[in-house]
């Protein structure tokens, strides 16, 4: 067995190294410097208002609860709260997401820019989106189906060869 040399290698000295910001930053502060970085990147003007709105409507939703302001603050449980509350208001599960995607992504970027120590929000799950069942044609509707082109056109025997296409690939 030998005996460890006092000197910290690659990844012990990065997780040392690391200093977290112990500022207490508010919801707004933060918001601010996400958006600056943002821009900073070049992130298109489209990413940036998604992240303005879906970030204003978070804070919106603390201020309306009355959350605390303060980053270090936001829990997990508040977003299990946004979430009911949007499905109570019978958002679709494409918006809730689309929601939760722009919140994660803000409390990443704060962990990683030390404003935070750690960050319960990143792994926070997205809301199962169940597909329906997509009715299929009955063997009855196509048969109707194919036997009402002029198969004795050409414009007939495109659309019937179309129709055959696209029932193989089972996009009818």
């Amino acid at each position: 067995m030998s005996k460890r040399n006092n000197d910290l290698m690659g990844r012990e000295l990065d997780i040392v190294s690391r200093s977290v910001s112990m500022q207490v930053t508010t919801f707004d502060e933060a918001l601010t410097v996400f958006i600056k970085d943002a821009q900073r990147k070049g992130l298109r003007e489209f990413t940036i208002t998604y992240y303005k709105r879906e970030l204003n409507h978070f804070r919106a939703f603390l201020v309306n609860e009355n959350h605390s302001l303060f980053i270090h603050d936001v829990q997990r449980k508040h977003l299990e709260e946004l979430v009911e509350d949007m499905q109570d208001r019978g958002l679709r599960t494409t918006t809730i997401n689309t929601k939760l995607r722009a919140i994660r992504a803000f409390f990443h970027w704060l962990l990683e820019n030390k404003y935070l120590v750690v960050n319960d929000h990143a792994k926070f799950p997205l809301v199962r989106d169940r597909k329906n069942n997509v009715e299929t044609f009955t063997v009855k509707q196509l048969h109707a189906l194919l036997n009402a082109t002029d198969k004795r056109t050409f414009t007939g025997q495109r659309d019937y060869t179309f129709m055959l296409l696209l029932l193989e690939t089972g996009y009818v």
